[in-house]
């Protein structure tokens, strides 16, 4: 071929149809990974929203176990405060028992 020489048409049209097709195939590529990232963005905030619902129910449990535990610690309290009572007047009363059923004392 001579420098001064043009290209053919048909394979000006050959390239024209290879950067077409090309360019559709990006685009096509383009628009499917924008599709995946969407999907991924989707499932990422399902996930984010569980995982706060999560978090939410174990304050809750946590909470509620922190109250249990004080009301337990609370009656266990008490209990312990009625035994010693109870304890103590029993011992009042043995006391009261044994003093009535000794003779006095003279002098």
């Amino acid at each position: 071929m001579e420098s001064n020489e043009k290209p053919s048409t048909s394979r000006l049209t050959d390239e024209s149809t290879t950067d077409s097709s090309s360019q559709t195939e990006h685009f096509l590529l383009v628009q499917q990974l924008r599709a995946q990232i969407l999907d991924l963005k989707n499932t990422v905030a399902q996930k984010d929203q569980l995982i706060l619902e999560r978090d939410k129910k174990i304050a809750q449990l946590n909470a509620e176990t922190v109250q249990m535990k004080n009301e337990y610690k609370t009656k266990m309290e008490e209990q312990r405060k009625n035994y010693v009572n109870m304890v103590n007047s029993m011992k009042e009363n043995q006391r009261a028992s044994i003093k009535s059923k000794q003779p006095p004392v003279k002098k």
